[in-house]
Formats: C-alpha cells, sequence, structure tokens
C-alpha cells in the first residue's frame, strides 16, 4: 500500500467515529422499535380476547417472535459498535506511535530473563524499549512469543521465513486491525490456557462408563412420559408432585457429580469467544508465503476447524451456565438431565480435541507477533529488512540509525563490524 501510514490512520479514525455515530443512531432507533412492538403486541393480546385463547396465543407468539427478531438486531448492532471502539482505539494508538508517544505501552519485563546478556543494555525491553515500539500483542501468549524472538536465536532459514511472512502481512493492514480488534474484545490469557490443558490432559469421567449413557435417555424418556401423562390427566396432583420430587433428587445427585468438571471451565466463554474470533480471521484471510500458509492448516485441524470447534465448546459451557438461573434449571435440569447432557458433550469434545488445542494457541500467537512485525513495516516504509549470511561474520549497513530515537532527532551512519 502507497498512502502514508500517518494518513491511513486518520483517514480510518475519521471513517471509525462515522460509523461509530451512525450505528449509535441505529441503536436508538432500535431501542425504540422494541417499545413499539412491545406495546403493540401487547394492545393486540388484548383486542383477541374476543377470539379466543388460540387467537390470543398466535398473536401473542408472533409478537414475541418479531420482538426477539429486533432484539437480535440490536445486539449485533452493540457488539458491532465495541468492535468499533477497538478499531478507532487502535488506529488512535497508532497515530501516538508515530508521533514517538509509546512509552506507556506494556514494556514486557516480565519476559525479560534475568541474566540475559543484551535483553537490558540493548533497551529490549523495559520503558522506551523496542518491545513497547513494536509490540501490538493482544494475547498474553503472543507477547510472550514476541520476547522470545527477541531474546532466542532464530536461524538463516526461519529469519528469513519471518521477513516473507511479515512483509506480506505488511501489504494488507486493514485484515491486521480486524484481526486485532477482534482479538481484543477480552484479552486471551496463559492461566485460561493452562486451565483447559489441564482438564484436556484428564481421562473422562463420564463417557468411560456406558451406564451414563444409558441414564442419559432413560431418565428424561421417564420423567416427560410422567409429564405428558399428568398433562393428559392421567395422573393426579400429588402423583405427579411425587414423581417431580424424586426425578429431581436424582438430577441434582448428578449434578453434585458433574459441578467438579464445570468450575474447571467456569468463566473461561469470553476467552473462547476471542481466541474464536482470531482463529475466524485467519480461515478468511489469503496467503501466499509458506509460513502463514502453515499457520492457516493448523488451525484448520479437527473435524469443524479450530474456529468452528471453539465455538462449539463455547456453547456448552453457555448451555451448562443455565444452571445459575434456578428458575430456567431446575425444570430443565429435572425433566431432561441437562447437567449430565452437557458433560456428555463436554467429553466428547475433548476426546475429539484434546491433542489440537495447544497448537491453535501457538499458532494464534504466531500470527499475532508477525502481525506486529507487519505494522512495523507498513509504518516505516523507509525501513528496509536486513539480509543474512552466516558467512564471514560481518555486519554491513548503510544509513543506520537508531529505531527507538525520534526521526527528527535521529542521526543515520554507516556501519560495517
Amino acid at each position: 500500500m502507497s498512502i502514508e501510514p500517518s494518513l491511513f490512520y486518520k483517514a480510518k479514525v475519521k471513517e471509525i467515529k462515522e460509523e461509530i455515530r451512525i450505528s449509535k443512531r441505529r441503536g436508538d432507533r432500535l431501542g425504540w422499535l422494541r417499545l413499539c412492538i412491545l406495546m403493540v403486541g401487547i394492545a393486540s393480546v388484548w383486542l383477541t380476547r374476543p377470539y379466543g385463547n388460540g387467537a390470543m396465543a398466535a398473536v401473542a407468539l408472533v409478537s414475541l417472535v418479531v420482538f426477539l427478531y429486533v432484539v437480535l438486531r440490536d445486539q449485533e448492532n452493540r457488539n458491532r459498535i465495541s468492535f468499533l471502539g477497538r478499531l478507532l482505539q487502535m488506529n488512535e494508538i497508532e497515530l501516538q506511535i508515530g508521533a514517538h508517544q509509546f512509552t506507556d505501552r506494556p514494556d514486557g519485563m516480565a519476559y525479560c530473563p534475568s541474566d540475559h546478556p543484551y535483553a537490558l543494555d540493548l533497551d529490549v525491553f523495559g520503558r522506551a524499549s523496542a518491545f513497547q515500539l513494536i509490540n501490538r500483542c493482544t494475547t498474553e501468549q503472543g507477547q510472550k512469543l514476541l520476547a522470545q524472538y527477541f531474546t532466542g536465536p532464530a536461524s538463516t532459514a526461519e529469519i528469513g521465513e519471518r521477513q516473507v511472512a511479515a512483509s506480506e502481512l505488511a501489504t494488507q493492514p486493514l485484515w491486521i486491525q480486524d484481526l486485532l480488534a477482534s482479538a481484543g474484545s477480552e484479552p486471551i490469557t496463559i492461566a485460561t490456557e493452562n486451565r483447559i490443558q489441564a482438564w484436556l490432559s484428564e481421562d473422562p469421567v463420564f463417557l468411560a462408563r456406558p451406564v451414563w449413557l444409558l441414564i442419559r435417555y432413560l431418565v428424561p424418556a421417564l420423567s416427560c412420559s410422567a409429564l405428558l401423562a399428568y398433562l393428559s390427566g392421567f395422573l393426579t396432583d400429588s402423583q405427579f408432585s411425587l414423581l417431580f420430587v424424586l426425578f429431581m433428587v436424582i438430577a441434582l445427585s448428578i449434578s453434585q457429580r458433574v459441578t467438579g468438571i464445570y468450575s474447571k471451565l467456569n468463566g473461561i466463554n469470553a476467552e473462547l469467544e476471542s481466541l474464536s474470533s482470531i482463529i475466524h480471521c485467519v480461515d478468511k484471510g489469503r496467503f501466499t508465503s509458506d509460513q502463514l500458509s502453515s499457520i492457516k492448516q493448523r488451525l484448520s485441524t479437527g473435524a469443524l476447524g479450530a474456529s468452528s470447534s471453539i465455538r462449539k465448546l463455547k456453547g456448552i459451557l453457555n448451555r451448562f451456565d443455565y444452571r445459575l438461573n434456578w428458575v430456567v434449571f431446575i425444570p430443565l435440569n429435572t425433566l431432561l438431565l441437562w447437567d449430565l447432557q452437557q458433560v456428555l458433550q463436554l467429553e466428547k469434545w475433548k476426546s475429539a480435541h484434546r491433542s489440537y488445542v495447544a497448537g491453535w494457541y501457538s499458532a494464534t500467537a504466531e500470527i499475532e507477533v508477525l502481525c506486529c512485525i507487519a505494522l512495523m513495516i507498513f509504518n516505516n516504509p523507509a525501513w528496509v529488512l536486513p539480509l543474512v549470511n552466516m558467512e564471514g561474520n560481518v555486519v554491513n549497513g548503510s544509513d543506520i540509525g537508531h529505531p527507538l530515537i525520534e526521526e527528527s532527532k535521529r542521526v543515520a551512519n554507516d556501519l560495517t563490524v
């Protein structure tokens, strides 16, 4: 892209602010529309009373469907505004970095080895460091990998592959911003990855015993049959109440066994959404370099691919969270053994994907780090990538300047060592 970087970011800031304004106005209209639908629905149900309960129920159902549709559209609009907010912040940060204002950004000291021979002397980490200048990672895994790139030696082939991949990404700044903004909805942490890996390392508890597969179908069949018999008049109130209590005791006893598994993954849904969004963005990308193609291939493993598989896991955990709402959970769990159904789905997911998850996380970190390097290339079109030749032990360069010194104050020199 030939446009000057600061002009690119200023244009994006203006464009995003306008889209946010339009989206907020759309949100206002959707809010009023929800209120109108609710009022019209109530009035319509009231006016159809003379036509019987069937007509009232039909009108109420139609009103509910329309209301829920508008609620869904409103939520999509809210999500879009949130995404645009992160996108706006990213472009404003790029303008600040372009003006050499980056010393308040994460300094990477948490990843700096205390005995490293050059990391601190060369301002790799710390205040006004190379890490602060280059880092755009939203995940802890990405920041850790970027620090490893700074402190760990790489072969000539690896350096060349990274340069080719980053140079390709540098021609796609809009795609980079979409990926990083998608990731920023909820930062992905190493602690959560470790929780998932610990759970994956454990053997299945319920799938390993066929009796649970029998119970998952038999007990709900009996409880639902009892409900139908009660509604059909074959069971009295007292008889159904007794059976309902019996089925509830069975369901809650199973839930006690499930709680330990649930607690190991509770609260990670938002991070799973961020991880899935990053991978979905990679799925949509078109790459030619070997390293980017390899990353994309590693994220396509599994029957559904990484993004869809993670969303499936998130869906299971979301359904698990129904247990937090007792008004919904008690009837669901009593009649359908809800907890048992979800834990069996969870263990089935584990069996199918346990060998892929570590690779998904590492590939996500790798693409983030390459995006960091790509943005440095895009933001500094006058800079060049070094040619690495291990023969001769000689460093040659012309017009070399310190990247951490502002361009207007930087003094560049030729260098041969």
